[in-house]
């Protein structure tokens, strides 16, 4: 007699995967897309720039910060941590990787060290500044992070696109939170 040797069909989940699905899950029945968005520099990139060509050969994380990249005609990136995706197509769109710019930073670490540092202590953080984080899903953890960089009152204009997500510095414009699907 031959003994059943039982093979699941499916892997077991772990906890970050978990977090993972259901905040995806969460996040699309709460996101929209262009229609239910009501601020005209909001709209503007997400209609000119997120739902249009070029669309990159890369994941949708880095995507959205190269979308972002050509709307706003930014010439430098400042990266804090080490992701190579960005590098390497940062370096093919001749787009500098600087230690000071405040026109773009990417934040690719996320600690109260980091915050405190880029965020609340950067006088250099102007009106037009944008700061990316890339997988704001990742974990719990950075997650969190991202619910308390958008509660920051400097912070007037944050985007949630589940990849990734933008915060802008805008005097000239209302407290707004937004939740695109990309």
């Amino acid at each position: 007699m031959i003994p059943f040797i039982f093979k699941p069909r499916f892997k077991v989940m772990n906890i970050a995967m978990r977090y993972k699905l259901i905040s995806h899950i969460k996040f699309r029945l709460t996101a929209t897309n262009q229609h239910g968005v009501h601020s005209p520099f909001v709209y503007s990139f997400v209609t000119k720039s997120l739902y249009q060509p070029p669309y990159y050969k890369t994941s949708k994380s880095t995507a959205i910060l190269l979308k972002a990249i050509d709307h706003f005609a930014i010439k430098d990136v400042q990266l804090i941590g080490d992701n190579e995706e960005i590098k390497k197509q940062l370096s093919r769109k001749d787009i500098s990787i600087s230690d000071s710019t405040v026109t773009l930073i990417c934040l690719e670490s996320v600690s109260q060290r980091i915050l405190d540092k880029y965020v609340l202590e950067n006088s250099e953080i102007r009106n037009g500044s944008i700061i990316y984080i890339p997988d704001i899903y990742r974990n719990k953890e950075r997650n969190d992070f991202w619910q308390s960089i958008i509660k920051l009152e400097k912070v007037t204009v944050s985007m949630d696109m589940f990849y990734g997500g933008l915060l802008f510095f805008r005097k000239e414009q209302a407290k707004e939170e937004f939740k695109i699907r990309v």
